[in-house]
């Protein structure tokens, strides 16, 4: 699939479509690279349990510089858990 049809279907809100868009931005391929694009995709689905998407959320967080950390404590200042203060809470299977 190209870029276009999976923004479609991510729009529609498929966890898969949001992760491969989150893929797709945080190589550039097809689009320039944006890693706070790729992040929101991947958060995205990561909330809907996306296994991947929380994988690399993580791996993005850790591997992050000051510029990302800002953009991951803004996404999830939000947070459904007002007990973590912002992390994101693991889906325990």
């Amino acid at each position: 699939m190209r870029f276009k049809e999976w923004e479609l279907l991510a729009k529609e809100e498929v966890s898969e479509a949001q992760y491969n868009l989150g893929l797709i931005y945080s190589i550039g391929k097809e689009v320039l690279k944006d890693e706070k694009e790729a992040v929101k995709w991947f958060k995205l689905a990561a909330e809907k349990g996306f296994a991947q998407a929380q994988n690399n959320l993580g791996l993005m967080y850790g591997k992050g510089d000051r510029v990302l950390r800002k953009i991951f404590r803004k996404l999830y200042s939000g947070s459904l858990y007002p007990q973590d203060k912002g992390m994101l809470k693991p889906n325990i299977i």
